[in-house]
């Protein structure tokens, strides 16, 4: 507002301007409260994840944030950051928050205004099927696939198979599996997961690790081909299929069959 018309509006309207509004709106306001006009003019935000993306319908802004527990003032929080983006970038807003926790999801999405709806969409992780993450060659959707929908698959296996696609996909890399391991908390799987690490700890090459230690004892070759075995007949006695010992392990099908023979 023009500082020529600040002071007539606040000396002279402040207190009727709904009522001088109601003429053009059509409302009838049955009571009006004078509040405080000063806002905080200092706000920090700091989002989760923010991409600038270009669709078929133009360049957009989108949010990402990512939760792991009930909050039942999600959409104020969504609906602030909305505001503060548009006015930065000022472009259209897409917000979407992942719910990656065990308890209740059901939070706020949407805020209804007099004349319009604000609402972000709200994805339950846990209902994305873990099999569809799977197939593909990167170790991040595998890695995220502890988070998803395990279906008629029980823990155990789901598991199991997980594991089995980040050992193809992430090869020797150990960084992937540490994180599977903390993602797996969120499942109540970490101890298993942590067991199952134990195992398969020379195949994934982490220098800490007893299997791995035990192989640089027995020599370079052979220590890595007896751990390899010693991998493949815990997996298999846990259940996991000769194709995802094979992926595991690296050894061929005919090797994990002989293994499980003996």
């Amino acid at each position: 507002m023009g500082k020529r018309y600040d002071k007539i509006f606040k000396e002279n309207l402040q207190e009727i301007f709904p009522q001088v509004l109601s003429a053009y709106t059509g409302i009838a306001y049955e009571e009006v409260k004078v509040l405080p006009v000063e806002l905080v003019k200092s706000i920090e935000r700091e989002p989760d994840f923010l991409y600038r993306i270009r669709t078929a319908q133009g360049t957009q802004i989108l949010h990402v944030d990512v939760q792991t527990k009930y909050d039942a003032s999600m959409h104020q929080r969504m609906y602030l950051y909305s505001s503060l983006l548009f006015d930065k970038y000022r472009l259209p807003v897409k917000q979407i928050v992942l719910f990656i926790g065990s308890g209740k999801q059901a939070m706020p999405d949407q805020i209804e205004m007099p004349d319009f709806t604000y609402q972000y969409q709200l994805i339950d992780f846990r209902r994305i099927p873990y099999r569809s993450l799977l197939d593909s060659d990167n170790p991040a959707k595998a890695l995220f696939a502890i988070l998803g929908d395990f279906g008629e698959d029980s823990k155990e296996k789901a598991a199991q198979n997980i594991l089995a696609a980040l050992s193809r996909t992430a090869k020797n890399n150990p960084v992937f599996f540490r994180h599977l391991q903390v993602l797996a908390e969120l499942r109540k799987l970490g101890a298993f997961i942590k067991q199952i690490e134990e195992i398969m700890a020379l195949d994934i090459r982490d220098e800490e690790t007893t299997l791995y230690k035990a192989g640089i004892r027995h020599g370079k070759a052979e220590g890595k081909a007896q751990g390899k075995a010693e991998v493949a007949a815990r997996l298999l006695r846990r259940g996991m299929s000769l194709e995802a010992v094979a992926e595991v392990t690296g050894l061929n099908l005919a090797a994990i069959t002989k293994i499980k023979e003996k």
